[in-house]
């Protein structure tokens, strides 16, 4: 219930261009999806998950906002694709740390790309979702001034990528910093 109640407060924030409030602090990006994945396999624990994480994946983020963008994109591939693994891959980029999970699934309907993160838009083979998961990712993403995109095609997949920089937000980028 509380995710939910976040979900549309972020929802509320973005549509009215008030920022998500973030609490910017030293995060390891792998540690977070090390935990998201430990606990989806908790719930799903017939599912195949992978993580590699390379490099140092560490900035000054939100962790637990991020568990969320994370969480959602695993949600996402492993219920769009139900016999695959998913593998969820952490990189340093240099400024930046790239975030990325992939399954092999369905590939999305390139018709519905464009508005993949509407809010309230929802795939054909969705599970009782609102169609907010893919809009607070972008939402929160934005908020740490970082980028998603999705590539979808019947012969590599479907990959959604983030990028986030590492730079300390709070000072560099006047956003509240908590903590």
């Amino acid at each position: 219930m509380q995710g939910i109640i976040e979900d549309i407060l972020d929802l509320v924030r973005g549509r009215f261009a008030v920022s998500i409030p973030l609490s910017a602090q030293a995060t390891n990006l792998g540690d977070v999806c090390r935990a998201v994945i430990d606990e989806s396999r908790l719930a799903r624990p017939e599912r195949a998950m992978t993580l590699d994480a390379n490099g140092d994946v560490s900035g000054c983020w939100d962790a637990g906002k991020l568990g969320r963008v994370v969480s959602n994109l695993i949600g996402n591939a492993v219920d769009h694709s139900p016999n695959s693994p998913v593998h969820v891959r952490v990189s340093d980029r240099g400024d930046q740390v790239a975030l990325e999970v992939h399954n092999e699934g369905r590939p999305i309907d390139p018709q519905v790309l464009p508005v993949l993160f509407e809010p309230f838009r929802r795939g054909e083979t969705s599970h009782n979702g609102l169609g907010l998961g893919l809009h607070i990712v972008r939402e929160i993403v934005r908020a740490h001034h970082g980028s998603v995109e999705v590539r979808s095609t019947a012969a590599e997949g479907t990959t959604f990528m983030v990028m986030l920089p590492r730079e300390n937000l709070g000072r560099n980028r006047g956003l509240r910093e908590v903590g």
